[in-house]
């Protein structure tokens, strides 16, 4: 023991600071990799799952229709997450896409309709999810509906920064034709190898999941998996297993009940996406509200999908994640608080200009929906229907194609069942509600118009 003392005691005083130095550089590099390891830990993985043209008066919970389709998958994932009720889309499938994945609005992203073959597309120059999660160290992977273009180069999912894709990039629009889901579609495969596709003879919302828990499955770092889901587009069909027990009642094969079928088939695919991503933050959404062929009261075919009534836009919205309190959010939230939400989940700055707020968002604030054709910037369109709501009040404009202005008081005609305000005899409230929301609405056209000059 003295030896040791005496040992310790003749070490050269640059030693002695050597030493010191070196301590520090240990504790330096422990905290860097304390650090390192709660970055890590503050990447999640992420699912998000887009379901096709399910209207709020089928989903079970939000208490507007009046017979909602069981969907206890849904169900309870609302019961322990987030459920937000006055969540905004814009009115058709490819606008409400490009809305996630950008964070832009349609007359930004150039996607104001849907993308038909050799359409305009989604903007190139736009940044994506997928491309800010990807410089982050995400993998990321789209699984089933792309809809935002079905060339190959510049307009595919790869090109937009997805590393693996896999589904109908050639998205058919034949609403008679039930083969689309049940055999002989076309998939197709982007990512590692580069491109492959294959004739698949299998329902096409089941293969997509598949395809979508073995990628996740196959993940070691942090991941964004997008899930298009199919269901319950058109064409309208019984899927396997799903199909009518009796033959006696003619109503069992209408459309509305193969509808029904698709969004029970959808809900119990649900859980199996739930199942292998249980540690995930996931976020379910509609992309717009229910076909017209199909729209239940309290909507009706000309208040359903592809309107800027509430029953084209208003979709059901589900959030699990730490981050985002649970419970029921009564404020107004929309699409394009999706990119800066899961970016700050990922501890991502998010890239200025957005025109959402990361969730849960502050109260008093406009959200906007349009429809816009046709696609593209730089140009005057030829339809441009506009609307903002502050969740009280809300002013539906058509700027282009015969202008008109439509006034609704949501606390006391939520759904758009009663005549809209007459702006001649608007009372106080009503009138400054109103100067408000349309001042919002012409900013959005003053910007559409520099966009042109």
């Amino acid at each position: 023991m003295d030896t040791l003392r005496h040992n310790h005691k003749a070490l050269p005083r640059a030693t002695r600071r050597e030493i010191a130095v070196l301590a520090r550089v240990a504790i330096l590099g422990y905290l860097l990799l304390l650090l390192a390891t709660m970055a890590g830990a503050q990447q999640p993985d992420i699912l998000v799952i887009v379901i096709d043209d399910m209207g709020i008066e089928y989903a079970p919970g939000w208490g507007v229709g009046l017979d909602p389709v069981a969907m206890p998958n849904l169900e309870a994932l609302a019961a322990t997450g987030t459920r937000y009720d006055n969540f905004w889309v814009d009115p058709l499938c490819s606008p409400t896409r490009a809305l996630l994945l950008t964070g832009l609005w349609g007359y930004e992203t150039g996607v104001g309709t849907v993308v038909q073959h050799d359409d305009h597309s989604l903007n190139p120059q736009l940044d994506t999810l997928p491309e800010i999660l990807g410089a982050a160290g995400y993998a990321t992977g789209l699984f089933g509906k792309w809809h935002l273009g079905d060339q190959f180069g510049a307009m595919t999912p790869i090109a937009h920064g997805f590393d693996r894709y896999e589904g109908p990039l050639l998205w058919k629009q034949d609403k008679a034709d039930p083969s689309f889901f049940d055999y002989a579609w076309t998939e197709v495969e982007m990512g590692s190898p580069p491109v492959h596709t294959e004739v698949v003879d299998e329902h096409m919302n089941g293969r997509v999941n598949e395809a979508a828990i073995t990628w996740i499955l196959q993940q070691s770092g942090p991941w964004l998996a997008v899930i298009g889901s199919p269901m319950a587009h058109q064409p309208f069909h019984f899927p396997p297993g799903y199909e009518p027990q009796s033959n006696s009642d003619p109503e069992a094969f209408s459309d509305r009940a193969m509808y029904r079928a698709m969004l029970q088939s959808w809900d119990d695919d649900l859980a199996g996406l739930l199942a292998v991503a249980a540690d995930a933050h996931v976020i379910v959404v509609s992309d717009n509200g229910s076909p017209p062929e199909v729209a239940d009261p309290p909507f009706d075919e000309l208040s359903a999908k592809g309107t800027l009534f509430q029953g084209g836009i208003r979709v059901p919205c589900v959030i699990r994640s730490p981050a985002v309190p649970a419970g029921v959010v009564t404020d107004p939230a929309s699409a394009v608080d999706l990119l800066p939400t899961v970016l700050s989940w990922a501890g991502i700055a998010a890239p200025a200009g957005l025109r959402g707020e990361a969730l849960p968002a502050a109260s008093g604030r406009f959200v906007y929906a349009e429809r816009m054709a046709p696609n593209g910037v730089g140009f005057a369109p030829s339809v441009w229907n506009i609307a903002a709501t502050d969740g009280h009040y809300k002013l539906v404009r058509r700027v282009a194609g015969g202008a008109y202005e439509m006034f609704y008081d949501l606390d006391v005609d939520p759904n758009e069942q009663e005549t809209p305000l007459d702006l001649a005899g608007l009372a106080p409230g009503e009138q400054a509600a109103y100067e408000v929301l349309a001042a919002f609405l012409d900013e959005r056209v003053d910007e559409r118009i520099a966009q042109i000059q």
